[in-house]
């Protein structure tokens, strides 16, 4: 009985472990085909949903819309939805639809194609044109790799926005490379006019005491000597200039022989003068004409005679100093004729003189 019973009860133990992995392989099976079930239906209710995102049907109706780009590898399906989403409420604000598909044709064409480039996670380039098909690159990048991920969108969209702004009216056309201003050239400051010079003018006034001499004339017996005071006016400037000269004189004493005439001579003489200056040291040169008022009288018979004469000056002088300057000076009257001495009923005397001498000492006052 023991043996048979033993047996039995083996029998009983290997159905029992048949059944146990029959059903832990059914179980098994069952678990396999939950999972793949689960995952073809989180497959069969995201993909399409990721796929709207992308695939919004474009705006019809002559409705204004942007056309969005996403360029390259970094890009995720999760980034990608939630900037569509930020910049269809930016756009919004301004009556613009968001298209990301550029396969669907829509009437009008697009307002602007904009290209969001990422080829890596860190950076994303917006670009004011579509990059594969027209080439070119004039927008901004946006450092997305400091960003937070959840602000990432919204940092995205409002570059997009200030894109678009910066250049709304710009034709949908492939980017022509900017070209710089040629450079102006730089106005030529002209240097200053010359200001005309103007020579500093110097006014002088003279006066000295002076010793007049006619040395020799015709029919006269001695020379005639006449001390008087000259006074002269000059005005020039540091080389060139002019003067004017009188002379005051008592009357002087004509000998003829026995016979005395008394003259009294006013001379006057405008004349050039040349200056030349070392230091303190001045030589004048004058040269200029003459005009005398002379007045002849025989004492005994009270006859006179007068006349005008008509001659030229030349004269020479040096000096010392600048403002209050002594000088000493010579000088020559030179007559072209003499006159005749007709002092009737007496007759004629002698001639009247033709060369006049002249030396002074004085000092000269200058201004300024």
């Amino acid at each position: 009985m023991s043996s048979r019973e033993g047996g039995q009860k083996r029998s009983t133990q290997k159905v029992t472990r048949i059944f146990l992995r029959r059903t832990l392989g059914w179980a098994a099976s069952l678990l396999r085909v939950r999972r793949y079930a689960s995952l073809v239906c989180l497959w069969a209710f995201g993909w399409p949903r990721a796929a709207v995102a992308d695939q919004t049907p474009c705006p019809h109706d002559n409705e204004a819309w942007v056309q969005l780009v996403f360029d390259g590898a970094a890009w995720t399906v999760t980034l990608r939805e939630a900037v569509l989403r930020e910049l269809r409420v930016e756009l919004g604000r301004r009556s613009l639809q968001v298209c990301a598909d550029s396969t669907q044709t829509a009437t009008p064409a697009p307002q602007m194609r904009v290209t969001l480039l990422a080829d890596d996670a860190q950076r994303v380039s917006v670009i004011p044109a579509n990059l594969r098909a027209e080439g070119g690159f004039v927008g901004r990048t946006v450092l997305v790799g400091v960003i937070p991920e959840d602000a990432r969108a919204l940092a995205i969209s409002q570059a997009v926005d200030e894109a678009l702004r910066s250049d709304p009216t710009r034709p949908i056309e492939a980017p022509s490379p900017t070209q710089a201003p040629a450079p102006q050239p730089l106005p030529i400051a002209k240097p200053p006019a010359p200001e005309p010079h103007v020579p500093n003018l110097v006014l002088g006034v003279a006066l000295a005491p002076a010793l007049r001499i006619a040395p020799s004339f015709a029919g006269a017996t001695r020379a005639s000597v006449a001390p008087g005071m000259i006074l002269r006016l000059s005005l020039g400037s540091s080389s060139l200039g002019g003067s004017l000269g009188a002379a005051i004189a008592p009357a002087s004493d004509l000998t003829y022989g026995s016979t005395v005439i008394r003259e009294v001579r006013l001379p006057l003489d405008l004349s050039v003068r040349w200056r030349v200056r070392a230091g303190n040291f001045e030589g004048l040169f004058d040269v200029g004409v003459l005009a005398a008022l002379a007045d002849y009288e025989r004492s005994v018979s009270q006859l006179d005679y007068r006349q005008l004469e008509l001659g030229s000056r030349v004269g020479l002088s040096v000096g010392w100093g600048r403002r209050i300057m002594p000088w000493l000076g010579i000088w020559a009257e030179l007559l072209p004729s003499s006159s005749e001495l007709k002092l009737a009923p007496t007759g004629n005397f002698g001639h009247t003189p033709q060369l006049w001498l002249g030396i002074a000492l004085g000092t000269e006052v200058r201004w300024p």
